[in-house]
């Protein structure tokens, strides 16, 4: 009995293991989405809401480097006015 429930354990934590290691690496800065890691219905689903998180996130990142190179944009834009401005004096 011991043996059967240590090998139903090993099988249970095994995609829970790998979702963790791949959780890991999204927190370095590896936005690449989780595979199917197999497991139970509730292991899927929440592989599927962290792959969702995972999109959400590369949105939001995609929508503040988009601003960013806005702002940059403008900024450069009235300073070039105002050496334009500088040089016709």
């Amino acid at each position: 009995a011991l043996v059967l429930t240590f090998g139903l354990l090993r099988i249970t934590m095994k995609p829970l293991r790998s979702l963790s290691s791949q959780m890991a690496q999204v927190g370095d800065g590896d936005f690449q989405k989780v595979t199917n890691i197999g497991g139970s219905k509730e292991i899927t689903e929440l592989t599927e809401s962290f792959n969702d998180m995972i999109e959400h996130i590369e949105s939001l990142i995609e929508q503040n480097y988009v601003a960013e190179i806005n702002e940059k944009t403008l900024r450069l834009t009235a300073l070039e006015a105002t050496v334009e401005s500088a040089l016709s004096l």
